[in-house]
């Protein structure tokens, strides 16, 4: 999947990695997925984290959308997400 160049930078465009919010029981929790809404695990296991640390749910949201952004971004390019280098 090819970005527009001319699109609005956001952390909340549609990727190849985007973040979404899903609702168990009463709760809300963000989590990240690919084009194919397959879950990122690690990035998920991530955003769990901050919600079992107590973190506030705009902290979670904000985090899903950049990890999704980084994500995106590390596909485009054909950079490793795991271990990038300069």
């Amino acid at each position: 999947m090819v970005r527009d160049a001319t699109a609005p930078f956001s952390p909340y465009f549609s990727g190849p990695s985007r973040s979404i919010a899903v609702a168990a029981d009463e709760s809300v929790s963000w989590v990240v997925v690919d084009e194919d809404l397959e879950l990122h695990v690690e990035a998920c296991a991530y955003l769990a984290g901050l919600r079992g640390a107590g973190r506030v749910f705009n902290t979670e949201k904000t985090y899903a959308g950049r990890i999704a952004l980084y994500l995106s971004y590390c596909r485009w390019h054909g950079v490793d997400w795991s271990s990038p280098s300069p």
